[in-house]
């Protein structure tokens, strides 16, 4: 298992698996202009909050909001993602060799970062962002509580 730079890091692959851009770290500094944008576009993050689990928090220690801090800020690369991938599972991947096939498992997707909803679905962020295609994950989530 590899553990690195936090669980809300994810790196964004384009078609040959390649970064697209930097990977952001979880303490990156958003504006508070970046965080009304956010929340402006997704919903108030009290109502978030009780359809996610996922709480309000001030910097970037949230994957969804540096997912949409990247399409926002950079629309051209964007273009390119293909893939959506924690950054453990593609550090492990380059580790053992290969990037040519990068499977994900689903519990950094519901790690403090809007990712899915209490039902265990992609939640409604992911799906008004249009992502929920790029993560090599199976389509019905299993809530990650539920043993």
């Amino acid at each position: 298992a590899i553990s690195a730079h936090g669980s809300s890091n994810f790196i964004c692959l384009d078609d040959n698996n390649k970064p697209v851009f930097g990977t952001p770290s979880y303490d990156h500094p958003l504006t508070e202009d970046d965080h009304k944008l956010f929340y402006k576009a997704f919903g108030d993050p009290d109502e978030l909050y009780v359809k996610t689990g996922t709480p309000n928090q001030s910097k970037a220690l949230n994957w969804a909001k540096l997912l949409f801090y990247q399409k926002t800020k950079h629309p051209d690369q964007w273009k390119k993602v293909k893939y959506i991938v924690p950054l453990s599972v593609y550090i492990g991947s380059r580790l053992c060799g290969s990037t040519s096939s990068i499977a994900s498992e689903h519990t950094q997707l519901h790690n403090h970062g809007y990712g899915v909803d209490t039902k265990g679905n992609f939640s409604s962020i992911i799906q008004k962002m249009g992502i929920e295609n790029l993560s090599p994950l199976p389509k019905n989530l299993m809530i990650f509580w539920v043993v």
